[in-house]
């Protein structure tokens, strides 16, 4: 079994189509609008018919047609296009709904679930980063970025993304259950799967809980039951056992379909399995050959495919293509001095709006085009695309967020001090940005200030798992053993299963 996308579906498709309805205006094209409605929610029910769907879309576009400003009208037209498969036409009037009532982040986390479907990753977690830029406290919109992770394969980066859900709401029930699900299916850790459903179960039953889906409450009870009849492994034998061996024939697996994705042009799929494959083979030639290429020829990040041709190099002396290792390396070095000398030049030479008038719509453009060079690693030129969007408009949070985030990412601990800083001047009640000075500062070994930010985020949010573990690691660092104890064995508690409790258990061993 995967990590379950249908949890995060199903009610929220109900439930934003009812929000949704609520924010039309009664104009010439309401009566369309209201058919179209009916027939969406008939078409989305159980005993739904695709025939109601093409209604209800016929009714929409009317709607539409007649008042193209309708946000309502348009991301229920989109909602009925997804169902239809037509998913560029879906995620066209998602967007427009989007643009509409900026306000709103469901449009966008509709676009993501289209994509979800269409099997384009990045666009899915383009969307759903637009979405979170909208309302950065929302455990609804992390859970379904983790669903998208998982979906692409990517399990270590699924479970960041319900570890912030869980921070912001230790007690969401989609993201109990995904977590639960992910930790049995994916990571194979039984005891901490059955915690995980017992929360869930235990959120879902509370008094006043949101209504939750029937059959996934169904479903966790059985899980409790099977999982506790498997028992807990002990301890002690788990000491004494050997390491497993590397499943090599699932490496070889992933490695075959990573060369049929980079055939089909479908890079984003390709890049997750070989980093998968590279995980369980670390020393196979043509994983990390193969890997390098596609950073090189097809991702375009010259920085880690000169990172990888070096480890080739080194691992792999004897190697028929160690000659063109060494000829794609030097390359790969030339082109990436060379990008970051274009991304200084650009960055200086941004500008700002009209007789110093912010241009928040070149702004966000500028923000978008950050965040792809950000998730396909090249660092350099986020920085520069984030710089420039803070050039057209000083007030864009997320611009200096993620500038923070590329900052540290690049090494440049101070400068990401100074964009987290920025954001807190902008949003002083943000816990992340919080917990993010932290880090830096204690990556500076800076304790005693790295102190100060973890607890303001910890009064922020308490079940912070993560600003646990720093605060620990921290205090452990100015020698307040006692204080380190308690919030590194609250991690334990928040985030069993993580590697976030794999190293709090380190630093607890004496």
């Amino acid at each position: 079994m995967t990590v379950r996308a249908d949890m995060w579906r199903r009610g929220a498709i109900l439930l934003a189509v009812a929000c949704l309805a609520s924010c039309g205006r009664r104009e010439t094209a309401q009566p369309a609008l209201e058919a179209g409605l009916a027939r969406l929610r008939a078409g989305l029910a159980a005993d739904g018919t695709e025939a109601d769907l093409r209604a209800a879309a016929a009714q929409l576009e009317t709607a539409v047609r007649r008042k193209a400003d309708n946000a309502t009208a348009a991301a229920n037209l989109g909602i009925a296009y997804w169902k239809l498969n037509r998913y560029e036409d879906a995620a066209r009037l998602l967007r427009r709904a989007a643009e509409l009532n900026p306000a709103d982040a469901r449009p966008l986390e509709f676009v993501a679930k289209v994509y979800i479907d269409a099997q384009q990753w990045e666009k899915a977690r383009l969307a759903l980063d637009q979405a979170f830029q909208r309302t950065t406290d929302s455990p609804r919109i992390l859970t379904a970025m983790s669903v998208a992770a998982a979906q692409a394969g990517a399990d270590a980066l699924a479970q960041e993304f319900l570890v912030s859900a869980l921070e912001q709401d230790a007690a969401y029930p989609p993201a109990l259950y995904n977590m639960a699900v992910l930790q049995r299916d994916r990571l194979g850790n039984p005891a901490e799967a059955a915690g995980y459903f017992r929360r869930y179960l235990s959120a879902a039953e509370s008094p006043g809980a949101a209504a939750v889906d029937t059959l996934h409450v169904a479903l966790a009870r059985d899980a409790v039951n099977a999982l506790a009849k498997q028992g807990r492994r002990p301890e002690a034998a788990a000491a004494t056992l050997p390491e497993p061996k590397p499943d090599r024939a699932k490496g070889k697996r992933l490695l075959a379909e990573a060369e049929e994705d980079v055939r089909g042009g479908a890079f984003d799929s390709a890049l997750v399995r070989l980093k998968e494959a590279r995980a369980i083979l670390p020393d196979d030639p043509d994983v990390i050959w193969a890997l390098a290429l596609l950073y090189d020829r097809h991702i375009g990040d010259q920085e880690r495919a000169a990172a990888l041709y070096e480890a080739f190099l080194k691992q792999f002396p004897d190697d028929p293509r160690l000659e063109a290792a060494r000829r794609r390396e030097a390359e790969s070095l030339k082109r990436a001095r060379s990008a970051a000398a274009e991304a200084a030049l650009t960055a200086e030479a941004a500008g700002t709006g009209t007789a110093g008038q912010p241009d928040t719509g070149r702004a966000l453009d500028l923000w978008s085009r950050g965040l792809q060079y950000q998730n396909a690693g090249e660092t350099e030129k986020a920085v520069a695309a984030y710089t420039q969007a803070i050039a057209y408009d000083e007030t864009l949070l997320s611009a200096w967020y993620n500038l923070g985030l590329v900052q540290k990412q690049a090494g440049r601990l101070r400068k990401a001090a100074q964009a987290f800083e920025q954001v807190l001047g902008l949003k002083p009640d943000m816990a992340e940005a919080e917990y993010m000075l932290g880090v830096v500062y204690y990556d500076l070994r800076e304790p005693d200030e790295a102190v100060a930010h973890l607890e303001r985020a910890l009064r922020m949010k308490p079940d912070h798992g993560r600003a646990h573990l720093v605060l620990g690691a921290a205090y452990g660092l100015l020698g307040r053993k006692d204080k380190a104890r308690v919030h590194l064995e609250r991690t334990l508690v928040l985030l069993p299963g993580t590697s976030y409790a794999q190293q709090a258990r380190a630093l607890l061993e004496p």
